[in-house]
């Protein structure tokens, strides 16, 4: 089964962390926590899809939170990033993890 892609967009602004995903935006301060990353994922179409939608198999869901998480936490520690993207975030089936196919980080 081929791989399902989330593209799934992560910057980090003065330890502003915003996720877009495919259709919709949501928005959390680093350093983020489990619950606001799930938080952050039920605010979006592709984040509520990650459980499974009609045809597309569930997701790792987990994954993505820790990638959410991951980011926040170098946005935290290093304030000299001015920003950070993954585009896209290929999100495997449930269990399987996570790829960044590109990736880009910005000092400010």
């Amino acid at each position: 089964m081929k791989p399902k892609l989330i593209k799934q967009l992560h910057r980090t602004t003065n330890l502003f962390l915003a996720a877009v995903m495919l259709v919709g935006l949501a928005f959390g301060l680093a350093p983020l926590t489990r619950r606001g990353a799930q938080e952050m994922l039920a605010q979006t179409w592709a984040g509520n899809k990650l459980n499974g939608f009609r045809s597309i198999p569930p997701a790792d869901r987990e994954a993505v939170i820790t990638a959410l998480l991951h980011l926040a936490q170098l946005a935290h520690d290093f304030p000299q990033i001015a920003e950070i993207e993954i585009n896209p975030l290929r999100v495997l089936p449930a269990g399987q993890g996570a790829l960044a196919i590109d990736g880009r980080a910005r000092l400010g």
